[in-house]
């Protein structure tokens, strides 16, 4: 943008000391690069300066472009005049027959559209400008990312996804590295909870590396929040907490008042799920949030998710409770079994315990384990392990053969241990 802005002053110069036609061209211009410094109230000076000679001038496609420049600014600004700048901006573009103007007009009233009745319509007049451009990569570009900003706060992934199988090889064809970041992050989002939990963190950490190659940040709170969404509702709150957390400080969720609200409900129903007695504050914030309009994109989808499995949660009452010191359990049947004077599988049951507490969801490895069973002996690791083997077992033919998971090279407590 500097080079450009560089670039541009000594042609603006020039046409200004010829008085030329070409010199409200340049200025516009000139402010539309200033917009992307962040300088967007100087940026709005600029334009509302020129904007009476644009408008004698009687160059629609000028006119258009001024006004769709304004109405990039106006809500970055908190004026709700952005809409009747669009407006006007749609308007000049169709008497000038202007394709292009209208075009990026509306990708960028898609990407701000909310309603869904609203979405439907410049959807459809996006297509058929799709189809009538023909040929302009640029353009086509801009459109079908407007597509996707829209249609991803609708919450449509087919139609998103759609959208970008065409758009992945022109953004990479025109070397758009963080627009390309931008919309593969939203499709991505989109369509987790439609893959396995394992394919979901890793295309979902793939985006947020994408945006952290380029150095930006613009947009990396919803890879983040999704992938605080998957941890939830595969491995449970304490998984789910840092990432909603992190998501948090990123500048999309501080600058958008949805996205802020979506993701502190997130944060507020996690840490209810971890504080003992929590359930009746987590449903309350899932009734709440369920009919919260103001969540958009798959914000609803995920809150829906989320209730299903604190509904689950609550129809099947845990049917161990393990003491956290290790000591005791009591089965299903309601039988007490005292492990007080077995030190090994006390001491790795009390592990079990702590990790189910405090990490739901996770394991801990046979290493972990056999530290925690024979603290401070020094055991060759085959029969260390044999041991851990043996009080695994033993463990298990006590009454917990269902509750304690094996799970690749680990070990934990199920969902329906509680521990007291």
């Amino acid at each position: 943008v500097d080079e450009a802005l560089t670039f541009l002053e000594p042609h603006l110069q020039a046409a200004l000391a010829e008085d030329s036609d070409a010199a409200l061209d340049l200025k516009v211009s000139k402010a539309n690069h200033v917009i992307y410094t962040h300088r967007v109230a100087e940026a709005e000076a600029m334009l509302l300066e020129v904007l009476p000679a644009v408008r004698a001038g009687g160059d629609g496609p000028l006119l258009a472009r001024t006004l769709r420049c304004l109405g990039q600014i106006e809500p970055l600004l908190e004026r709700d005049s952005w809409r009747e700048r669009l407006d006007e901006a749609t308007r000049a573009a169709r008497a000038a027959d202007n394709g292009t103007q209208e075009a990026v007009v509306v990708a960028q009233r898609l990407i701000r559209a909310t309603e869904r009745d609203q979405v439907d319509r410049l959807a459809l007049r996006g297509q058929e400008l799709l189809e009538s451009m023909g040929g302009d990569e640029r353009i086509e570009a801009v459109l079908l990312g407007g597509l996707i900003s829209a249609w991803f706060r609708a919450d449509r992934v087919a139609d998103a996804q759609r959208a970008w199988r065409r758009l992945d090889p022109l953004m990479t064809r025109l070397g758009e590295r963080y627009q390309w970041a931008v919309y593969n992050s939203g499709v991505t989002v989109l369509g987790a909870l439609d893959l396995t939990p394992d394919e979901a963190r890793r295309a979902l950490d793939d985006a947020e590396r994408r945006f952290r190659e380029i150095g930006a940040v613009g947009g990396i709170g919803w890879p983040i929040t999704a992938r605080g969404v998957v941890e939830h509702l595969d491995r449970g709150p304490a998984a789910a907490l840092p990432h909603y957390t992190r998501a948090l400080r990123s500048p999309d969720v501080s600058t958008d008042d949805r996205f802020k609200a979506l993701v502190e409900v997130l944060v507020a129903l996690a840490t209810a799920e971890r504080t003992p007695g929590g359930a009746g504050k987590a449903e309350e914030i899932l009734a709440s949030a369920l009919h919260d309009r103001r969540h958009v994109g798959p914000g609803p989808r995920w809150l829906a998710r989320l209730a299903a499995r604190a509904r689950k949660q609550t129809s099947q009452a845990p049917s161990w409770t393990v003491s956290l010191d290790g000591g005791r359990f009591v089965g299903p049947d309601g039988e007490e079994v005292d492990l007080s004077s077995r030190g090994p599988a006390r001491r790795i049951l009390a592990a079990l315990a702590r990790n189910r507490l405090h990490a739901p969801g996770d394991t801990l490895e046979a290493d972990a384990l056999i530290d925690a069973g024979w603290p401070g002996e020094r055991i060759l690791p085959e029969p260390a392990r044999n041991r851990l083997y043996t009080t695994i077992r033993e463990l298990r033919r006590l009454g917990l053969a269902d509750a304690l998971q094996t799970v690749d090279r680990g070990y934990r407590l199920g969902d329906e241990v509680d521990v007291a």
